[in-house]
């Protein structure tokens, strides 16, 4: 049976989860993302490639619960196929405009109908997805920090996703129909999100700490498409 979580996720295209996990698993993540900012003079804004550069990742998210959490709201089993991390400290960060995550992480260009433009972040290889693959994905967003209205919080229309990939001008109705629903939570919320969902993040007003997010893309197929392979999972 589909659980409430992942209907709400199907129709409202996020669901915002307090506390899904132990404070153990939290401190586990946040020892282990530790290592990301050995041998920075300067404070480190975001990483790519998680399981590459952190060891252990991999299994602490499998033993802590965080890959069951994606199966139960993909209602089916679901593979970690992208890793972000974000940091975003008072008085140095940025705002993000309204839009969708339509880009998937490849491991090997090959020339397949529906993905493209083709990109490369951090040497990375990225394909904007076709819809039909993007609703098969759901994001985790794991708060590092408690995330309070000033510290640039995410920002999501829902429902927003139902509507497959939308152009400029048909984000911009959505946002201004609203409502604009502000995620907010202490250290250890999850928001789970469609990648469809029109979502922003303004600028922190904050003086507390740095909002810090551990950014997840799971999907249920084992690949993109026939010949395209995840560049990580």
């Amino acid at each position: 049976m589909t659980s409430p979580h992942a209907q709400q996720l199907d129709i409202e295209g996020h669901v915002l989860i307090p506390s899904c996990f132990s404070p153990a698993t939290i401190q586990q993540l946040n020892d282990a993302l530790d290592v990301l900012s050995v041998g920075r003079k300067g404070r480190l804004f975001g990483a790519r490639d998680l399981f590459r550069h952190v060891p252990g990742l991999p299994r602490l998210l499998e033993d802590g619960g965080v890959n069951s959490l994606a199966s139960e709201l993909l209602d089916a089993p679901a593979r970690c196929v992208r890793t972000l991390y974000f940091a975003k400290p008072p008085g140095a960060n940025w705002s993000v405009p309204w839009h969708q995550d339509l880009s998937v992480a490849i491991m090997e260009r090959h020339d397949v109908e529906g993905f493209g433009p083709w990109s490369r972040k951090k040497g990375i290889l990225h394909a904007t997805a076709p819809a039909s693959l993007l609703e098969t994905m759901v994001t985790l967003r794991l708060f590092l920090d408690d995330c309070g209205s000033g510290d640039g919080p995410l920002q999501i229309i829902p429902k927003s996703h139902s509507k497959g990939r939308l152009t400029d001008g048909e984000i911009d109705a959505f946002v201004d129909r609203g409502p604009v629903v502000t995620c907010i939570g202490p250290l250890g919320t999850t928001l789970a999100m469609k990648p469809l969902l029109c979502h922003a993040s303004p600028r922190s007003t904050g003086e507390g700490a740095a909002r810090r997010v551990l950014h997840l893309e799971y999907s249920s197929r084992q690949h993109p498409a026939p010949q395209l392979r995840w560049h990580e999972g």
